[in-house]
C-alpha cells in the first residue's frame, strides 16, 4: 500500500485501465490524499501519467489528523 496527493483528481485521474488492465485497488481517503494498491511499476507509472505525489505513511497519518478525521467507532482514524 502506498499514499499520494494530488491538489485536483478531476477526470481521467482514475481510469477503468488503472482498474481492470494494471490492477490498481484504489481508496479515497480525503478529497486530495489516496492509498494505492498494486504492483509498484504500475503505482510509478500512474503516478507520472497523473502528476500524483507519493507521500509516506506518516506523511499521509498527519494529513488525516489535520483534517480530525475518525473512526466510525469514533476513535482516531489510523492509516497502516
Amino acid at each position: 500500500m502506498q499514499y499520494y496527493t494530488h491538489p485536483n483528481p478531476g477526470v481521467g485521474f482514475i481510469t477503468h485501465e488503472d482498474v481492470e488492465n494494471n490492477g490498481l485497488l484504489f481508496s479515497g481517503i480525503l478529497s486530495t490524499l489516496y492509498a494505492v494498491d498494486g504492483y509498484a511499476e504500475m503505482m510509478a507509472a500512474w503516478a507520472l501519467r497523473t502528476g500524483a505525489h507519493n507521500v509516506t505513511l506518516t506523511e499521509a497519518q498527519a494529513l488525516v489528523d489535520a483534517a480530525g478525521l475518525m473512526h466510525p467507532d469514533g476513535n482516531r482514524m489510523v492509516l497502516s
